[in-house]
């Protein structure tokens, strides 16, 4: 939980992005990546969208009750997650990465709601955990999307 407004403002304007380009389905992944002291990422939490059906037809789950027991065992597997990591060093910072399709990041520039919070192309350095161990949180399957989590976590952390 943070109370900061700065790091506040940041996840809001994520979160406002992604869901801009997930109604474009333009989204392929959201990374969340824990770098130490050094800008090295050595922890790196993977929300990878592997089906997003925009054709989903709600008379198949009118309550959403399918969706809503999915997010809740998806949210309990998040909520444990940590006692099977390292924790990270106190010095750590964090990034939220946006996965998309080349001509994301060309329309995000041009569309005028996203000019005060610029989107620049990572470096591999930037993403990627070098020799990870890989932890699988959950994948999660309903009718409209197809979602697979899990961590790679630096061996060297």
């Amino acid at each position: 939980m943070s109370i900061h407004p700065g790091v506040n403002e940041y996840i809001t304007e994520c979160l406002k992005t992604i869901k801009e380009l997930l109604k474009k389905n333009e989204v392929r992944k959201v990374t969340i990546v824990f770098s130490d002291k050094h800008q090295t990422p050595i922890e790196r939490f993977v929300f990878d969208l592997l089906d997003l059906n925009r054709n989903f037809q709600i008379e198949s789950d009118p309550y959403l009750l399918r969706i809503e027991e999915a997010l809740r065992g998806f949210c309990l597997k998040l909520s444990v997650i940590g006692s099977n990591v390292k924790p990270l060093p106190g010095d750590s910072t964090f990034s939220i990465q946006i996965h998309t399709i080349e001509t994301a990041s060309m329309s995000l520039a041009e569309d005028h709601n996203f000019e005060d919070f610029p989107w620049i192309e990572a470096d591999v350095q930037e993403t990627e955990v070098m020799e990870p161990n890989i932890i699988p949180i959950k994948t999660m399957e309903t009718g409209f999307l197809k979602l697979q989590t899990y961590v790679e976590e630096s061996v060297i952390k």
